[in-house]
């Protein structure tokens, strides 16, 4: 879903006139950076790194990975169905990762097989950021007001981390 995510908003700038080639960690907006990436062929026009941010999630930090998280519960626009832990969960991060495709407050209900429930409200707002003089705009983009919760889940959450943790000897 992130990927996807980033995937449309690039293909945005694209069209937009956005990112048309990156040299040497520079990315160069609406020119080809032919000038040695000082103006970008005379417009003035070079950024460093991504040129335009794109879509942000929201981030759930969890105390260990793995974890028994069992499911991950949204309502409001962050809702996306039936989608599985998959969706939110990178296998050997300790993170859950929430977007939405709008505006509004969300709802995240974090599960773990013990019992142990996590909720927050996490409000998204449409933002841009501030391409630089004489650059094409950015499009705008879903991002949290808040991006980063502790969700400080015990360690009875946590799960056997090798054959040898928590051993028996």
């Amino acid at each position: 879903m992130l990927v996807a995510r980033w995937a449309a908003a690039f293909a945005l700038l694209v069209v937009l006139g956005g990112c048309s080639e990156t040299k040497g960690g520079s990315t160069f907006v609406g020119g080809d950076g032919s000038n040695g990436g000082d103006d970008n062929a005379g417009t003035g026009c070079v950024l460093q790194g991504i040129a335009c941010s794109g879509v942000t999630d929201a981030t759930f930090n969890l105390s260990c990975d793995p974890t028994d998280l069992t499911s991950v519960v949204l309502s409001g626009p962050c809702a996306t169905g039936e989608a599985g832990l998959s969706t939110y969960v990178v296998a050997g991060e300790p993170y859950v990762h929430i977007g939405s495709l709008g505006p509004g407050v969300c709802h995240v209900q974090l599960a773990f097989s013990n019992g142990f429930t996590y909720s927050a409200e996490v409000t998204f707002v449409s933002q841009t950021d501030d391409s630089g003089p004489g650059c094409p705009p950015c499009p705008s983009y879903i991002a949290p007001t808040q991006s980063t919760f502790m969700v400080n889940n015990p360690s009875t959450t946590c799960q056997d981390a090798g054959p040898d943790a928590g051993g028996d000897e």
